[in-house]
Protein backbone atom coordinates (compact mmCIF):
# COMPACT_ATOMS: atom_id res chain seq x y z
CA UNK A 1 0.00 0.00 0.00
CA UNK A 2 1.57 3.33 -1.02
CA UNK A 3 2.02 5.79 1.83
CA UNK A 4 2.96 9.46 1.59
CA UNK A 5 6.70 8.79 1.31
CA UNK A 6 6.13 6.27 -1.51
CA UNK A 7 4.00 8.74 -3.43
CA UNK A 8 6.57 11.49 -2.84
CA UNK A 9 9.32 9.21 -4.20
CA UNK A 10 7.13 8.27 -7.17
CA UNK A 11 6.63 11.95 -7.94
CA UNK A 12 10.43 12.44 -7.87
CA UNK A 13 10.95 9.47 -10.24
CA UNK A 14 8.38 10.85 -12.68
CA UNK A 15 9.86 14.32 -12.39
CA UNK A 16 13.35 13.05 -13.26
CA UNK A 17 11.96 11.03 -16.17
CA UNK A 18 9.55 13.57 -17.67
CA UNK A 19 10.21 17.14 -16.47
CA UNK A 20 10.63 19.55 -19.40
CA UNK A 21 9.94 16.71 -21.84
CA UNK A 22 7.44 16.97 -24.67
CA UNK A 23 4.85 14.20 -24.73
CA UNK A 24 5.03 12.33 -28.03
CA UNK A 25 2.06 10.04 -27.37
CA UNK A 26 -0.59 9.52 -24.70
CA UNK A 27 -2.95 6.63 -24.19
CA UNK A 28 -5.72 6.91 -21.58
CA UNK A 29 -7.56 3.72 -20.70
CA UNK A 30 -10.35 5.18 -18.60
CA UNK A 31 -13.71 6.27 -20.05
CA UNK A 32 -13.62 9.90 -18.88
CA UNK A 33 -10.26 10.55 -20.62
CA UNK A 34 -10.36 7.97 -23.43
CA UNK A 35 -10.37 10.62 -26.19
CA UNK A 36 -7.83 12.94 -24.52
CA UNK A 37 -4.64 13.49 -26.51
CA UNK A 38 -1.68 15.13 -24.77
CA UNK A 39 0.66 14.84 -27.77
CA UNK A 40 2.79 17.98 -27.98
CA UNK A 41 2.17 19.01 -24.36
CA UNK A 42 5.15 19.60 -22.07
CA UNK A 43 5.58 18.13 -18.59
CA UNK A 44 6.37 21.01 -16.23
CA UNK A 45 6.75 19.03 -13.01
CA UNK A 46 5.54 16.12 -10.94
CA UNK A 47 4.40 16.65 -7.35
CA UNK A 48 2.56 14.78 -4.62
CA UNK A 49 0.02 15.62 -1.93
CA UNK A 50 -0.77 12.70 0.34
CA UNK A 51 -1.63 9.80 -1.97
CA UNK A 52 -2.44 12.19 -4.80
CA UNK A 53 0.04 12.50 -7.65
CA UNK A 54 -0.04 15.72 -9.65
CA UNK A 55 1.60 15.77 -13.07
CA UNK A 56 1.63 19.43 -14.11
CA UNK A 57 1.56 20.04 -17.84
CA UNK A 58 1.69 22.90 -20.34
CA UNK A 59 -0.60 22.58 -23.35
CA UNK A 60 0.53 23.71 -26.79
CA UNK A 61 -1.47 26.93 -26.34
CA UNK A 62 0.43 27.69 -23.09
CA UNK A 63 -2.43 26.78 -20.74
CA UNK A 64 -1.42 24.94 -17.57
CA UNK A 65 -3.14 21.67 -16.74
CA UNK A 66 -2.71 18.99 -14.08
CA UNK A 67 -3.13 15.27 -14.57
CA UNK A 68 -4.35 14.17 -11.15
CA UNK A 69 -4.31 10.57 -9.97
CA UNK A 70 -4.96 8.97 -6.61
CA UNK A 71 -3.04 5.81 -5.73
CA UNK A 72 -5.34 4.56 -2.96
CA UNK A 73 -4.33 1.08 -1.82
CA UNK A 74 -2.99 -0.37 -5.06
CA UNK A 75 -2.17 2.31 -7.63
CA UNK A 76 1.32 2.85 -8.98
CA UNK A 77 3.26 4.84 -11.56
CA UNK A 78 6.39 3.43 -13.19
CA UNK A 79 8.92 5.10 -15.50
CA UNK A 80 10.63 3.04 -18.19
CA UNK A 81 13.21 3.72 -20.86
CA UNK A 82 11.79 3.65 -24.39
CA UNK A 83 11.71 0.03 -25.56
CA UNK A 84 12.09 -1.36 -22.04
CA UNK A 85 9.66 -4.10 -21.01
CA UNK A 86 6.85 -2.86 -18.75
CA UNK A 87 6.87 -5.18 -15.79
CA UNK A 88 5.21 -3.10 -13.08
CA UNK A 89 1.82 -4.83 -13.06
CA UNK A 90 -0.41 -6.85 -15.42
CA UNK A 91 -1.31 -5.02 -18.65
CA UNK A 92 -5.05 -5.03 -17.90
CA UNK A 93 -4.37 -2.68 -14.95
CA UNK A 94 -2.78 0.05 -17.11
CA UNK A 95 -4.85 3.25 -16.97
CA UNK A 96 -2.53 5.71 -18.72
CA UNK A 97 0.65 5.67 -20.81
CA UNK A 98 2.63 8.85 -21.46
CA UNK A 99 5.53 8.67 -23.92
CA UNK A 100 8.34 11.19 -24.32
CA UNK A 101 11.61 10.94 -26.27
CA UNK A 102 13.50 9.82 -23.15
CA UNK A 103 10.97 7.91 -21.04
CA UNK A 104 7.63 6.15 -20.87
CA UNK A 105 5.43 6.68 -17.80
CA UNK A 106 2.85 3.98 -17.12
CA UNK A 107 0.09 4.39 -14.53
CA UNK A 108 -1.29 1.15 -13.10
CA UNK A 109 -4.66 0.82 -11.34
CA UNK A 110 -4.93 4.57 -10.79
CA UNK A 111 -8.01 6.01 -9.10
CA UNK A 112 -9.74 9.34 -9.55
CA UNK A 113 -7.82 10.06 -12.74
CA UNK A 114 -8.68 13.59 -13.91
CA UNK A 115 -7.28 16.35 -16.10
CA UNK A 116 -7.99 19.77 -14.59
CA UNK A 117 -6.66 23.30 -15.03
CA UNK A 118 -3.75 23.72 -12.62
CA UNK A 119 -5.51 26.72 -11.08
CA UNK A 120 -8.29 24.33 -9.98
CA UNK A 121 -6.03 21.70 -8.33
CA UNK A 122 -7.19 22.86 -4.94
CA UNK A 123 -10.68 21.46 -5.45
CA UNK A 124 -9.09 17.99 -5.67
CA UNK A 125 -6.47 18.25 -2.91
CA UNK A 126 -7.33 21.41 -0.95
CA UNK A 127 -9.16 19.41 1.71
CA UNK A 128 -5.84 17.87 2.75
CA UNK A 129 -4.61 21.06 4.37
CA UNK A 130 -1.05 22.31 4.17
CA UNK A 131 1.74 19.96 3.15
CA UNK A 132 4.72 19.78 5.51
CA UNK A 133 7.04 19.26 2.54
CA UNK A 134 5.35 21.87 0.36
CA UNK A 135 5.94 25.58 -0.06
CA UNK A 136 2.60 26.38 1.60
CA UNK A 137 3.59 24.89 4.98
CA UNK A 138 3.09 27.44 7.75
CA UNK A 139 3.99 26.37 11.30
CA UNK A 140 2.04 29.33 12.72
CA UNK A 141 -1.11 28.09 10.95
CA UNK A 142 -0.49 24.56 12.28
CA UNK A 143 -0.31 25.88 15.85
CA UNK A 144 -3.47 27.93 15.25
CA UNK A 145 -5.34 24.85 14.04
CA UNK A 146 -4.20 22.82 17.01
CA UNK A 147 -5.17 25.65 19.36
CA UNK A 148 -8.61 25.83 17.79
CA UNK A 149 -9.28 22.25 18.92
CA UNK A 150 -9.15 23.08 22.63
CA UNK A 151 -12.87 23.79 22.96
CA UNK A 152 -16.15 22.42 21.67
CA UNK A 153 -17.02 18.95 20.40
CA UNK A 154 -14.03 18.83 18.05
CA UNK A 155 -11.68 19.00 21.06
CA UNK A 156 -12.20 15.31 21.75
CA UNK A 157 -9.53 14.27 19.27
CA UNK A 158 -6.27 16.02 18.65
CA UNK A 159 -5.14 14.74 15.25
CA UNK A 160 -8.43 14.57 13.35
CA UNK A 161 -9.89 17.85 14.50
CA UNK A 162 -6.72 19.76 13.63
CA UNK A 163 -7.08 18.78 9.99
CA UNK A 164 -3.55 17.44 9.79
CA UNK A 165 -1.77 17.65 6.44
CA UNK A 166 -1.69 14.70 4.06
CA UNK A 167 1.65 13.49 5.36
CA UNK A 168 0.06 12.76 8.73
CA UNK A 169 -1.26 9.44 7.45
CA UNK A 170 2.18 7.86 7.20
CA UNK A 171 3.32 5.72 10.10
CA UNK A 172 6.34 7.81 11.05
CA UNK A 173 4.34 11.03 11.20
CA UNK A 174 1.50 9.39 13.11
CA UNK A 175 4.13 8.73 15.77
CA UNK A 176 5.15 12.40 15.65
CA UNK A 177 1.54 13.58 15.86
CA UNK A 178 1.04 11.29 18.85
CA UNK A 179 4.08 12.85 20.48
CA UNK A 180 2.77 16.35 19.79
CA UNK A 181 -0.61 15.47 21.28
CA UNK A 182 1.07 13.86 24.28
CA UNK A 183 3.29 16.87 24.84
CA UNK A 184 0.20 19.03 24.70
CA UNK A 185 -1.39 16.62 27.22
CA UNK A 186 -4.07 15.60 24.73
CA UNK A 187 -5.09 12.09 23.86
CA UNK A 188 -4.95 11.12 20.20
CA UNK A 189 -7.84 8.66 20.49
CA UNK A 190 -9.79 9.44 23.61
CA UNK A 191 -11.61 12.46 25.03
CA UNK A 192 -9.73 15.31 26.51
CA UNK A 193 -8.28 13.69 29.62
CA UNK A 194 -4.48 13.94 29.84
CA UNK A 195 -2.38 11.56 27.77
CA UNK A 196 0.50 11.17 30.27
Amino acid sequence: MPEGDTVWNTARVLHRALADARITDSDFRVPQLATTDLTGWTVRESASRGKHLLLRLAAQDGAHWTLHSHLRMDGAWRAYAPGERWNGRPAHLIRVVLRSPGAVAVGYHLHELALVPTAEEDRLVGHLGPDLLGPDWDPVEAVRRLGATRSGPSARRCSTSARWPAWATSTSVRCCSSAVCTRGRRSVRYPTWPAW
